[in-house]
């Protein structure tokens, strides 16, 4: 019964504090323990028979277990780094994504819309005066007359 429980135990908390498993729920985290340790498990198995087959003792059953559990613990760590390297490099590629975004929405706001650069104190606008050219719509056909506008500008 202790076997059970310490196995169920090893499932739920195993290496469950990677950060790339943060968001997995604790149904992948234990499925993914079961797999690894499982794998590792099945290596010193396979390593105590083939020790012990090419041995002859159970001396070299033992070493070979070890060198079963080792090899596949140091794959896992392999494929955790590959994990881990991954993660890290998404996290990078998300930050430079909003970065980006906001520094797309601050120039929106300055070069679109006149809006003037956070931080920047305004006064009283300089108000510029252009003539615009008879045009006409040609979705709707409408001929807009020319004529002059002021628009504000912002320094």
């Amino acid at each position: 019964m202790a076997i059970v429980c310490l196995a169920a135990a090893v499932l739920t908390a195993g290496c469950a504090s990677q950060p790339y498993t943060q968001g997995d729920s604790t149904g992948q985290q234990v499925a993914d323990n079961a797999v690894r340790y499982g794998s590792m498990a099945a290596a010193g198995t396979g390593g105590y028979f083939a020790g012990k087959a090419i041995g002859g003792s159970p001396t070299a059953g033992a070493v070979g277990a070890g060198v079963g559990v080792l090899g596949e613990w140091a794959l896992n760590k392999f494929n955790d780094r590959k994990r881990k390297d991954a993660f890290e490099q998404g996290v990078a590629d998300g930050k430079a994504q909003v970065t980006a975004n906001i520094l797309n929405e601050k120039w929106k706001k300055e070069a679109e819309y006149g809006i003037p650069p956070e931080g920047k104190k305004v006064g009283a606008p300089n108000y510029r005066t252009a003539y615009i050219p008879s045009r006409k719509d040609e979705s709707s056909g409408v001929t807009y007359s020319g004529s002059y506008q002021t628009v504000p500008v912002y320094r």
